[in-house]
């Protein structure tokens, strides 16, 4: 006699039930490998920020040298052909244009003059401070003899 029918035992029941597997492991693979490229392209995200971030630092930078260089030649040309050679504290905004109140650039210029025999030795530091901590100094002299003022 033979065996009672049972689905369990049917041969399209047994391939139903391969396919089925075969089904779940290829959807495992799937959410694995879609796991891994979006941690690659998260990876990706946070290098591209960060390149971003270190060029708007470096511009910044950049831009507080620029103006800093420019606001401490500008004071050493007015401190070679000015009359008045006194020490003072001026202040500039981020653009590096003047301001009446403390602002982003703080400007100090020291003059120290040196008698000689024959004239005065003025030796002048200008020294540039901003709010961002940036510091840039310049050094420079005049001579003046009977009046007139030679830049060295």
């Amino acid at each position: 006699m033979s065996a009672p029918f049972t689905p369990e035992h049917t041969s399209a029941d047994n391939r139903f039930q391969r396919r089925h597997q075969r089904k779940t492991a290829d959807e495992r693979a799937l959410i694995i490998e879609m796991i891994a490229v979006l941690f690659f392209v998260a990876l990706c995200v946070a290098i591209v920020v960060q390149l971003f971030a270190q060029s708007a630092s470096d511009c910044r930078s950049a831009h507080d040298t620029s103006c800093a260089t420019r606001l401490a030649r500008c004071d050493a040309e007015q401190f070679d052909v000015s009359p008045d050679k006194v020490t003072g504290v001026s202040y500039f905004d981020v653009d590096g244009n003047p301001s009446d109140t403390p602002s982003y650039w703080t400007l100090t210029r020291t003059v120290a003059p040196e008698q000689t025999e024959a004239g005065t030795m003025y030796y002048a530091t200008i020294h540039l401070l901003s709010t961002q901590g940036t510091t840039y100094d310049l050094s420079t002299a005049r001579y003046e003899s009977n009046g007139e003022g030679e830049t060295l």
